[in-house]
């Protein structure tokens, strides 16, 4: 039995030992929501006296200038937006008055310049009809100064200037046409000239081929024959050696000939060409 109470004994110590821990433990969370407890009521009479609230408002124009880390924002004061709408009114009819004074103020000043200008118009004016008046006084009448009145001016004197050099031209004119139109024709002319040679020309050199070709065959067929004597082929090669010179040099002088006469000719529709053209001398 005592073994048994001393076991309970021990065990009821163990118990109270814990349940002193426990009360430490609570008694120590009781100061702590206490504590809190305080705290709380403390910010709450804080919050009462000192609140800040949160609005959601529309984006106004700020005019303070930002810092680059934080801006100080505590002299700053808030306005409604109807005041500062007031206030630019006032400023722009101010400014729209002052402008209106100031386009007043510049028409006025652009008729005195006007004015201005137009007396020193005047003044000039009159210095030169006053020089013109003298400078006619004393000018001595030339001839061309005859003309010139006869006309009635130097306006008249071009004019009648003008309409002789326009009959002038006119009838260059006609007379150049007329030219041209004679250059034309023998221009012409000429050529129908030319071609009538190149066929001459061209019948020519087909009888000479007509001529080597019957030479050849005659030639060829001599040559068949074979009865020929020496002394008599010899006089027939000299013959036609003497032929063919001969039929050589008259060909030579008509080609010649016709040469010179194309390029004669040639050298006559040039000069036609140019006279086509009319040349103005310079006096």
């Amino acid at each position: 039995e005592i073994e048994t109470i001393s076991l309970q004994i021990a065990s009821m110590e163990a118990e109270v030992n814990a349940l002193s821990s426990n009360m430490e433990i609570i008694i120590e969370s009781i100061l702590e929501i206490e504590t809190t407890r305080n705290l709380l009521i403390e910010k709450r009479s804080k919050y009462l006296l000192d609140c800040e609230l949160f609005f959601n408002l529309k984006q106004g124009n700020c005019q303070v200038f930002e810092s680059p880390v934080v801006t100080d924002m505590r002299q700053s004061v808030m306005l409604n937006r109807r005041i500062i709408e007031n206030l630019n009114n006032i400023i722009l009819n101010a400014g729209n008055d002052q402008i209106q004074r100031l386009n007043e103020i510049k028409k006025f000043r652009r008729g005195i310049n006007l004015l201005n200008w137009r007396a020193k118009i005047l003044d000039l004016e009159y210095r030169y009809y006053t020089l013109l008046t003298t400078e006619y006084q004393l000018r001595r009448v030339t001839k061309k100064d005859q003309e010139v009145i006869k006309y009635g001016g130097h306006d008249s004197k071009q004019k009648n200037e003008v309409s002789s050099l326009e009959r002038k031209l006119q009838f260059t004119k006609n007379t150049m046409s007329t030219k041209i139109k004679d250059k034309k024709k023998q221009l012409k002319k000429y050529h129908n000239r030319l071609e009538d040679i190149e066929k001459s020309n061209q019948t020519l050199i087909n009888e000479i081929k007509k001529f080597e070709n019957d030479v050849q065959t005659k030639q060829e067929i001599v040559s068949i024959r074979g009865k020929i004597s020496i002394f008599d082929e010899k006089k027939q090669l000299i013959q036609k050696k003497m032929d063919s010179v001969v039929t050589r040099r008259k060909l030579t002088d008509l080609v010649k000939a016709q040469s010179e006469e194309i390029e004669f000719l040639r050298n006559e529709l040039d000069r036609l060409r140019r006279r086509t053209f009319p040349s103005f001398s310079i006096s």
